[in-house]
């Protein structure tokens, strides 16, 4: 996988293409989160999957994290990037331009994304809609849950997302957290009308830990300042 991503940023280059228009592709610094940043970016520009999941326990910053993500991604994103209902998340993902980041808070992973609702004809239109727009137009996908084994299985394993799991702050005042990439992998299993066949089950692969820098002070206040103005709600 680096290495097509590698192969890919040699292409870019040789059309003229290169550095990316990404603010993480001018910023200093080579830390594990950065480099998973650019890869991220390079492989929803090359069409590989535009979505990432971030989640942790409540209080540890999965959106003050997201907005990080969105600053680092996208040149032109703005705190009314946090989509809270259906009716918002569908019409960034109409209008934004390719490889803008729309990030689903909590709120709205809950109501759309939950498992505990696939089964309801309208939770599987919902669900289709989000994907399938973000797939066609590129827009990244950043998905906040308080657990990603909230969401149903078809996001967590069938979209293949990049997973972010926040652990705890840390000593720098950023976070620390453990990346994984789900895979899909083949193992014998039983049939449906008895005997073994071959399966597709999700693998959690396990990248790196590393920490997740804080956000400058007039970012954060910028971002409380929106959520209290009401940025994203159903209503808004």
């Amino acid at each position: 996988m680096k290495e097509g991503v590698l192969a890919y940023a040699k292409r870019l280059k040789s059309q003229g293409e290169w550095p990316p228009p990404a603010p993480i592709f001018k910023s200093d610094g080579n830390s594990l989160f950065r480099q998973f940043l650019r890869h991220f970016w390079l492989e929803v520009h090359a069409s590989f999957p535009p979505f990432l999941l971030i989640d942790s326990p409540p209080g540890l910053g999965k959106s003050i994290t997201a907005k990080t993500v969105g600053r680092s991604l996208d040149p032109g994103f703005t705190d009314d990037r946090l989509a809270y209902g259906h009716e918002k998340i569908l019409d960034g993902l109409s209008n934004l331009p390719p490889m803008s980041v729309l990030i689903l808070d909590d709120a709205a992973a809950s109501r759309v994304l939950l498992s505990r609702d696939w089964a309801r004809g309208e939770q599987k239109e919902s669900i289709g809609q989000i994907l399938g727009h973000a797939r066609e137009r590129k827009v990244i996908l950043v998905i906040l849950a308080q657990s990603g084994y909230e969401l149903d299985r078809i996001i967590r394993e069938d979209v293949k997302p990049w997973w972010i799991t926040i652990k705890n702050r840390s000593m720098y005042g950023g976070k620390v957290a453990e990346l994984y990439h789900t895979r899909q992998v083949l193992i014998p299993m039983r049939g449906s009308h008895g005997g073994w066949q071959l399966g597709k089950v999700a693998v959690y692969y396990f990248g790196a830990e590393f920490d997740i820098p804080a956000m400058d002070a007039e970012a954060v206040d910028e971002y409380n300042l929106s959520r209290k103005a009401g940025f994203g709600t159903k209503n808004g």
